[in-house]
């Protein structure tokens, strides 16, 4: 299948061949973004795959159509840039990666507060001038503090992991509690408990309508005064204006982001010969005690390797006939705040909940008298079911009388959704998350 893949750098370009060595399909390679004014390059093209900033709209969605695409191939997690109700109707499937190497964001986002608090940016650019004095240097250390993580799914277990490791007490906010991370010595608080608590705060939520400037002003108010706040998921979760308000006041110590609200127009691209017209990202940069870098969390090996080898086995799927086991439906579920070791989908009409990891042993709702009679009927009763989950099981419990009683309780969730074990014969859906 001949396939046009936009936003290609050097690095796309190569392991995109090498992963599609086998495959066999045709990839015509741009730098461009898909834009409306680039769409007519996918002129004879079965599929077209896109990167986070390439423009997914209605118009281009159309036109795709119209040149005969059928297939957009998300090398990314986040779907935010696609119009899912307008591809559904062109009658386009939309695929994307729905995990890599959680350790890679993980670990970006553990680099920029080890190079905040210990001011390692500021120390290599002096010590490059010659400049060994340790005035302006004055570090702190991470064993003690407290770190609220926002959104506790793979990258933010993975991080908690880490942070746990340099002896940090734990504060998570989730909408569905992890026991994982519970069992490593971290604790649920309220939103505003974290932000006033916590010395370090990391978001590692998606982006969604409930989640667009999570961290305003507002919520800044009530954060710890010189807490680190640091950012590798998506840029819409942070209202910028509010954020640079608070590091002139003082109220926020450090700023470590590795993805921007206005990030389309600037990254991925070498900028520095030109003027720069967006005043928030350079008023940003000006400041000694922030760090942007340039959407790289995601950019190790092991992930792009991962990336690529999805992307091109989803096009493969997709010029075969086969079932597209990452594709992304219009009909996407999303509760905000959820964890990523979720998965959603709809298929026939069937809402279905399925534990990604779940490896067969524990209370799955096949081993519990929850029949999925019981669960389909809750769509037409009403109830309710109540979600928990552990590293290998999944608790459903029922509000209807038939349902068997237990002691746990979990966050409720929108009645009548089906559950399921993991290897159920459905197409599989997972929220999106960081890059």
């Amino acid at each position: 299948m001949k396939v046009a893949v936009f936003s290609a750098k050097r690095y796309d370009r190569e392991l995109l061949a090498a992963a599609n060595a086998e495959a066999g399909h045709e990839l015509v390679f741009f730098d461009d973004l898909l834009e409306t004014s680039t769409v007519a390059l996918t002129a004879g093209c079965g599929a077209v795959c896109v990167f986070v900033n390439d423009r997914v709209d209605a118009a281009v969605l159309a036109a795709l159509a119209g040149g005969g695409t059928g297939l957009v191939a998300l090398r990314c997690t986040g779907f935010n840039n696609v119009d899912l109700k307008a591809a559904a109707a062109q009658s386009i499937k939309v695929v994307r990666v729905t995990e890599y190497s959680p350790y890679s964001v993980a670990e970006h986002a553990v680099a920029l507060i080890l190079a905040l608090s210990r001011k390692i940016h500021r120390a290599y650019n002096r010590t490059r001038d010659g400049n060994f004095e340790l005035d302006g240097l004055l570090g702190a250390d991470l064993h003690g503090r407290t770190v609220g993580i926002i959104g506790t799914g793979k990258i933010g277990l993975v991080f908690a992991r880490i942070m746990a490791g340099f002896g940090c007490q734990l504060i998570g906010y989730d909408k569905i509690p992890n026991s994982d991370f519970e069992v490593m010595g971290g604790r649920y608080e309220q939103l505003s408990n974290l932000a006033a608590r916590s010395d370090i705060v990391s978001l590692h939520c998606p982006l969604t309508p409930e989640t667009h400037y999570l961290v305003n002003a507002s919520a800044l108010a009530l954060a710890k005064p010189g807490a680190i706040l640091i950012n590798t998921s998506r840029g819409g979760l942070v209202d910028t204006e509010a954020v640079i308000a608070a590091l002139k006041s003082g109220q926020l110590g450090a700023l470590g982001i590795d993805v921007y609200e206005q990030e389309t127009d600037l990254f991925f691209q070498d900028l520095s010969s030109t003027i720069i017209p967006d005043d928030l990202i350079q008023r940003l940069v000006s400041f000694p005690n922030v760090i942007v870098t340039g959407h790289q969390a995601f950019f190790t090996r092991e992930a792009i390797g991962k990336i690529c080898e999805t992307t091109i086995s989803s096009i493969s799927a997709y010029a075969e006939g086969g079932p597209l086991v990452h594709e992304v439906h219009a009909s996407f579920k999303s509760l905000p705040y959820r964890s990523a070791d979720f998965s959603w989908c709809e298929n026939g009409g069937d809402v279905e909940l399925l534990r990604e990891a779940c490896v067969g042993t524990g209370p799955i709702a096949q081993e519990r008298p929850l029949s999925a009679t019981l669960l389909r009927s809750s769509r037409r009763t009403g109830a309710t079911l109540e979600v928990r989950r552990s590293s290998a099981s999944l608790e459903v419990l029922s509000t209807e009388h038939q349902a068997p009683s237990t002691s746990y309780k979990g966050p409720v969730l929108r009645p009548g959704y089906e559950v399921l074990p993991r290897h159920a014969k459905r197409g599989v859906q997972q929220p999106s998350a960081s890059c």
